[in-house]
């Protein structure tokens, strides 16, 4: 039984994902973004100069300026297009979650695993809104 000043963990666990829900992921704007014809997304991000690679090591080691991916597949692009800083999580969620028939739950652990991947390399940002 739940006291007056208990949360329960079904409470709780709403608490924890409304900000993530919230938030509003857009392109980073310095990636350089050419959609093909065939419908997929090619982005290229730009790398961080390596602190390291300084004179001489710099004359010998030539490391790309810019780090390319292919977003080929028709699930990715469909979520890539919707970070455009006017969807939220929550709304890319249950579009994906009405145009493949999931489960809010089911979509959400997927669109926010793919968004997790695609922050990490750089390709879209978060905007938290509190």
């Amino acid at each position: 039984m739940i006291g007056r000043n208990m949360i329960s963990a079904e409470s709780l666990r709403a608490i924890a994902w409304r900000p993530m829900l919230e938030s509003r992921p857009y392109p980073n704007s310095a990636a350089e973004v050419a959609l093909q014809p065939d419908g997929t997304v090619q982005i290229a991000v730009k790398l961080k100069k390596m602190k390291w690679l300084i004179p001489p090591l710099s004359w010998l080691i030539r490391p790309g300026l810019r780090r390319r991916y292919h977003l080929q597949d028709k699930v990715a692009v469909t979520i890539w297009k919707l970070c455009d800083g006017q969807h939220s999580t929550e709304a890319i969620v249950d579009e994906f979650a009405q145009r493949y028939a999931l489960t809010f739950h089911e979509a959400r652990a997927a669109v926010t695993e793919y968004l997790k991947t695609l922050v990490q390399r750089g390709i879209i940002a978060v905007e938290q809104h509190l």
